[in-house]
């Protein structure tokens, strides 16, 4: 599969872990990651049709022994105790957080790994409430589109204002903060000037980014 989100994703995953991809699609990443050596690795989706998919894929590389599919609203029928790590690639924040809403399913899960398609602010947010540390959060970019991948760990840490609004600070990303600001900009000077508590708010995150980028 030439996908580097999903080569980036499989990369950064350690051979000890033992996988649910949540949202499998067509399996590619199961596959990717049973091929790395990783041996313990379910796919599952709510979706039949991509199910099927998945299952063709599977039996292509000769895995269907290897790799169970699982029909399931997220983790609803999902047996997760022999488990310790969720991805999470491809979906909504209101998914993700419909996924992980089901608290007695995480038990074992120890690692989550995370591409919301938005809303990273909320994400940063609900994750850092429910107790997950934010260990490392990567951006990366295919096809002209902007990827966040988050890693979170088991354990609590609070999070401040700019770090829920942008992710904690790296200097890989200024680039990415610079693009950031410049939309930030672009949007307070579409906001005419009565509407002071909305221009407020933007010249707000302003300041915090412009704090980032020096």
């Amino acid at each position: 599969m030439n996908s580097q989100r999903l080569n980036f994703l499989c990369n950064l995953i350690p051979l000890d872990k033992k996988v649910i991809d949540i949202g499998t699609d067509h399996a590619y990443l199961p596959i990717m990651l049973y091929q790395k050596g990783i041996i313990k690795v379910m796919g599952s989706d709510i979706h039949q049709k991509a199910l099927d998919m998945a299952y063709k894929n599977i039996i292509s590389h000769n895995l269907e022994l290897d790799i169970p599919l699982v029909l399931s609203d997220g983790l609803k029928d999902i047996d997760t105790k022999d488990y310790n790590t969720l991805v999470l690639a491809g979906m909504g924040f209101m998914t993700i957080k419909h996924i992980l809403d089901l608290k007695d399913k995480l038990e074992p899960i120890n690692t989550i790994y995370i591409q919301s398609n938005n809303d990273y602010n909320k994400l940063r947010s609900y994750m850092n409430e429910n107790k997950w540390i934010l260990k490392n959060e990567y951006i990366i970019e295919e096809k002209k589109i902007i990827y966040h991948i988050m890693e979170y760990e088991r354990g609590e840490e609070k999070l401040r204002e700019e770090e829920i609004l942008f992710g904690k600070k790296q200097e890989k990303y200024v680039k990415y903060y610079q693009l950031e600001l410049n939309k930030l900009e672009k949007i307070l000077n579409l906001i005419p000037k009565y509407q002071k508590e909305e221009r407020k708010i933007i010249k707000h995150k302003i300041l915090l980014l412009q704090n980032y980028l020096r």
